[in-house]
């Protein structure tokens, strides 16, 4: 895996080459053709994922009532990501322990991804505490940017929502 990729990933920021290593040496590589889905929401998370080229969609299950008694569910996208960004997904479950992911991810062009499996990156943290602090530092930095975006996102429909109901 090539290390100079990899340290414009966030997940690895203030990292050396020698610490990357630990986790590159680990990483396996998966490439996947447009329109597959990489993980569905609600099945259980046993990685990290690094999009390494190519497009993902992020999308969520809404449940809409439809009249009485009746409710669809409706797959909503939330974001698309692209490698331009050096963007990760699934680390929430490496802090949860094996928890259920959250969206589902689906590939929206050809990609390559670089996946982590959680228990391989517990160990390495484990057994270079220093390497662990960062790595989870940075996992704390980037959800913090992402629930403070979502705080943002509530804010905006809660006010659209307001708005429409004073009419």
């Amino acid at each position: 895996m090539n290390i100079k990729l990899l340290r414009n990933f966030s997940i690895f920021e203030n990292m050396n080459d020698e610490q990357i290593a630990l986790f590159a040496d680990k990483m396996q590589l998966q490439e996947l053709e447009n329109g597959m889905e990489i993980f569905h929401e609600g099945e259980l998370g046993k990685s990290i994922v690094l999009l390494l080229n190519g497009e993902v969609i992020i999308s969520q299950s809404l449940t809409l009532k439809i009249t009485k008694g009746q409710i669809e569910k409706k797959d909503k996208s939330i974001t698309r990501l692209n490698s331009d960004d050096f963007p990760i997904f699934g680390e929430m479950t490496v802090l949860g322990g094996f928890d259920q992911r959250s969206a589902t991810v689906t590939s929206k062009t050809a990609c390559t991804l670089g996946i982590l499996g959680n228990e391989m990156v517990l160990r390495i943290c484990e057994k270079h505490s220093g390497v662990g602090y960062l790595l989870m530092r940075n996992i704390g930095k980037i959800l913090s940017l992402r629930l403070r975006q979502a705080n943002l996102d509530v804010k905006k429909l809660t006010t659209a929502f307001s708005l429409i109901l004073e009419d």
